[in-house]
């Protein structure tokens, strides 16, 4: 019976790996401002997963909107506007502006508050 289980879970882990790395959607989680995980559809921005972990998120945001971020991010983790789109406008790796959509709810990371995100490029200047 513990073979059964442990085989179930690790395809079911399997599983949602696939489709956290495959899905179109760049997903985030977001805990003192920095990027805890990634998935890799992250490298639209021109930046690999590895690069941008531990990165805070404001950083990548134009200064424009960094104020707004900073604002949202907290605003949601006191679990208001849970699930209304914010938009922003984030430099890329090459240095190109890029504009996205961003959904984020409050979670717990590794015993923390922290926000869940998923983010659809609008367009690249």
């Amino acid at each position: 019976m513990k073979k059964i289980v442990e085989d179930r879970n690790k395809k079911l882990k399997e599983l949602y790996e696939y489709i956290i790395n495959h899905i179109y959607n760049t997903i985030l989680v977001i805990q003192n401002r920095k990027i805890k995980f990634v998935n890799s559809s992250a490298t639209v921005s021109g930046y690999e997963p590895e690069e941008l972990t531990g990165k805070k998120v404001d950083s990548l945001v134009i200064e424009e909107d960094r104020e707004k971020i900073l604002k949202k991010m907290e605003e949601k983790l006191k679990g208001k506007g849970e699930g209304k789109p914010t938009h922003y406008r984030i430099k890329r790796k090459d240095g190109k502006i890029m504009k996205i959509e961003a959904i984020s709810r409050k979670i717990e990371w590794e015993g923390k508050p922290a926000l869940l995100t998923c983010i659809s490029m609008i367009d690249n200047k």
